[in-house]
């Protein structure tokens, strides 16, 4: 069934999430699930000189072009999964600066490669008014807990994070659509960790040497934590921002939920009739 986000109770709290901005998706060796930033069309259904983060993916674990013969454009509702790809190469570089840096652990065997690559699609944006459109926002969050959902063995959620070792719930991620798509990367983290809420999954975030994004990210989760917040909480806030106000996104979200805003965290939902006033704790920060 859909989920409702508006009254999801998942909370922020229970997901780990380790922000970097100085190590790449793919570095994650141990994570179960590597998140390919697609186009509906995969690498856009053919080969072509570019080397965005999709394409740098297919060229470092070239057996994922296999997926081109198979997979027609991504609708909505539809993500793609893909095992045995190993990763032939490193690299180093984006777009014009991308260079070979040498074998991949995979290189040998697919075996010493288990991660699986999850192909989702964003929209592509136009405006963050639009973005936080609820028919868009939400076409978004299913497609990231669609990706995220579903783990590869039978390992319990709650198991501990593995000190080494393949971690079958760890998927690493970053900036989905904030390239060429150019979405927003608040909006994007925010997506994110609510799809990751819902699921059940940890996060090791990449914000690809943008360490000024790692740290406003940093903030709006430790925020959000501090708040105790709720899936259906974020969603809400974020539905409700007016789409003429110019103020940065993730200081609008922590304003709210450290009750810095006139439209506080507890009276921000009592005024809507969100009922959540009486139920949320707000810890200073």
């Amino acid at each position: 069934p859909p989920i409702d986000w508006a009254t999801s109770e998942a909370r922020l709290t229970d997901v780990d999430v380790a922000l970097n901005h100085d190590i790449k998706i793919e570095d994650v060796a141990h994570a179960g699930k590597h998140i390919d930033f697609a186009n509906r069309h995969l690498h856009i259904g053919c080969i072509i000189p570019s080397a965005t983060q999709e394409e740098v993916l297919f060229s470092i674990r070239p057996e994922l072009f296999i997926a081109l013969l198979a997979t027609e454009s991504l609708l909505p509702h539809e993500a793609v999964v893909i095992r045995g790809a190993p990763l032939f190469a490193r690299y180093s570089g984006y777009l014009h600066s991308f260079r070979y840096a040498g074998p991949g652990i995979g290189a040998g065997s697919a075996a010493a490669d288990p991660t699986e690559i999850v192909a989702i699609d964003a929209i592509v944006a136009h405006s963050v008014g639009q973005q936080l459109r609820a028919s868009w926002f939400q076409r978004d969050l299913n497609k990231a807990y669609l990706g995220f959902s579903g783990f590869p063995s039978n390992e319990p959620l709650s198991s501990p994070l593995p000190a080494d070792g393949w971690d079958p719930a760890l998927i690493s991620t970053g900036m989905w659509g904030c390239g060429v798509f150019m979405c927003n990367p608040t909006i994007k983290f925010c997506q994110q960790l609510m799809a990751a809420a819902v699921a059940g999954c940890r996060l090791v975030y990449s914000t690809f040497g943008k360490a000024e994004t790692a740290r406003s990210h940093a903030a709006l989760f430790a925020a959000l934590v501090a708040a105790d917040a709720s899936v259906g909480q974020l969603y809400r806030i974020l539905q409700e921002r007016d789409a003429a106000r110019c103020d940065p996104l993730d200081a609008y979200i922590i304003r709210i939920v450290s009750g810095e805003s006139d439209e506080g965290f507890a009276e921000y939902g009592t005024r809507r009739g969100f009922g959540w006033g009486a139920d949320v704790r707000v810890l200073a920060p």
